[in-house]
């Protein structure tokens, strides 16, 4: 079998692309007897670059920063790409998908954009509804990630339960780490001497990060660790510098930003425990990826964290 794989979407390294790219490598060790076609535009990112002698590429001659002009291109291209590369069926790792296209499988990962609407404008809300309908009536099934997210999407846009199949994602393979690496990432975010909680994450109003700078900001043990945030600055959601300064944490609070995949596992490697108090998750890789390490995790009752993190 020949399988087109939808990677229009994609443009940063979060979870869903993280999900996709170890999906397409695990798929093609596999089933070394099917064949997957990567369908891309210019602007995919590298870690993309799947190397397996089962593994092909198709591009979509549209390089675009624009995330509405990639979604208008796989509309309007993917059934050309379908018929070019001969494949038989389409996967989609996200609900981004052309829409009328029926001989395609889609995952969906959560109804997060529902229970907590964090795009206000119109159009995108639309867009996001518009997708999840388009997978439950023209589409030969759905994937999610979870008995929870399976739960959800019955209950919020009424899928028939035999047509989601609730598929648990496997652990990324993470990098070792030397001992002079961990000491290093230490020395980068100030951390060498102290003992410090690790929260890998957005800043959506859903990861409850506010909630964890005002529970660390009470806690009798402010002053003995301090609280190490990694993933991206974004201020659209939460202004954590300023958060920090209003609750009085002053240099307690380590904002290191976007780290690597080798400083996220020094990271955890040294840390007390995992702070991950989601309001709401389709799974929750970081909880998998502390207990693979041997680190306590403190989370959330909430959604699918007590069934992932078991």
């Amino acid at each position: 079998m020949k399988i087109a794989i939808n990677l229009l979407p994609y443009a940063s390294y979060q979870g869903i692309e993280i999900y996709t790219a170890n999906l397409i490598t695990a798929l093609a060790k596999e089933f070394p007897g099917d064949k997957f076609v990567l369908i891309k535009s210019p602007s995919s990112p590298a870690f993309f670059d799947i190397q397996a002698p089962n593994v092909s590429e198709y591009m979509v001659p549209i390089s675009a920063s624009r995330k509405s002009r990639l979604a208008l291109a796989q509309q309007l291209s993917m059934r050309r790409a379908i018929k070019e590369t001969g494949a038989d069926m389409l996967f989609c790792t996200s609900p981004a998908a052309p829409y009328f296209i029926k001989n395609k499988v889609v995952t969906i990962h959560d109804c997060a954009y529902d229970r907590f609407p964090e795009f206000a404008n119109l159009p995108s809300k639309w867009y996001f509804k518009s997708m999840f309908y388009a997978a439950k009536y023209f589409s030969r099934g759905v994937i999610t990630v979870s008995a929870f997210s399976k739960h959800e999407l019955v209950d919020l846009y009424g899928f028939s339960p035999d047509r989601v199949h609730a598929v648990h994602s496997a652990l990324p393979e993470l990098p070792a780490v030397t001992d002079e690496l961990r000491a290093a990432t230490r020395a980068k975010f100030g951390v060498e001497r102290e003992r410090y909680f690790f929260y890998v994450g957005n800043t959506r109003p859903r990861k409850n990060l506010l909630g964890l700078l005002r529970a660390f900001a009470q806690s009798s043990v402010r002053n003995e660790y301090r609280l190490v945030l990694a993933g991206k600055i974004d201020t659209r959601f939460l202004d954590v510098a300023r958060e920090v300064e209003g609750l009085g944490l002053g240099d307690r609070v380590v904002q290191a930003g976007f780290v690597t995949d080798e400083e996220k596992v020094a990271l955890y490697k040294d840390a007390a425990a995992l702070a991950f108090p989601s309001l709401y998750e389709g799974f929750g890789f970081p909880v998998l990826e502390a207990q693979s390490l041997g680190v306590p995790v403190i989370t959330s009752n909430t959604s699918s964290l007590p069934e992932v993190g078991g």
